[in-house]
């Protein structure tokens, strides 16, 4: 799907979906479906310390941007850490090892745009382990869902199969 609507999208702040991971929150303000696949956006709260932000990762197949717009945020790609304020952006080409946390004390707000579109799916389906039987998801619940998102730790396999098209579009 690669045509964007002739009639473009006007949305009200509060009329997106969102997701309840843990503490943090993830609100998914455009997606796919609204931008001819092209991309999404997403603004994501991470809740300060001692909550977990996520461990170093890549993305095999979408390229990620993240603009700080409240509080602090600790950005990494590779061996370079940036302790950013509002205002910074961190672009992540696909396939780079990266991070972001919050050092605190208050919660951070952000922007994630992901190119293409169809890693939001993963924290919509985290969201779904996470809330529920109350229990966590177990590793291997957690490691199918990052294959099926193309996403890997570090120390994990780079490639994953099969194409990607058919999950995002």
């Amino acid at each position: 799907m690669n045509t964007l609507s002739r009639n473009g999208v006007l949305r009200s702040g509060g009329q997106v979906s969102q997701a309840q991971l843990g503490p943090n929150r993830a609100a998914f303000v455009l997606a796919a479906a609204e931008t001819g696949g092209t991309f999404s956006l997403t603004e994501f709260v991470m809740a300060p310390p001692p909550a977990p932000g996520p461990p170093l990762h890549r993305h095999e197949d979408a390229d990620e941007t993240v603009y700080v717009l409240e509080g602090a945020l600790d950005m990494t790609i590779g061996e370079r850490t940036l302790s950013a304020a509002p205002g910074a952006v961190m672009f992540v080409p696909r396939g780079a090892l990266h991070g972001i946390s919050n050092p605190g004390p208050g919660a951070t707000r952000m922007l994630v745009i992901l190119t293409p579109p169809g890693f939001e799916g993963f924290w919509r389906e985290m969201s779904a382990l996470l809330a529920g039987d109350g229990a966590p998801p177990s590793p291997e619940m957690v490691l199918a869902l990052q294959r099926k998102y193309h996403m890997a730790t570090a120390g994990q396999a780079r490639r994953f199969d099969p194409p990607v098209a058919e999950h995002y579009l």
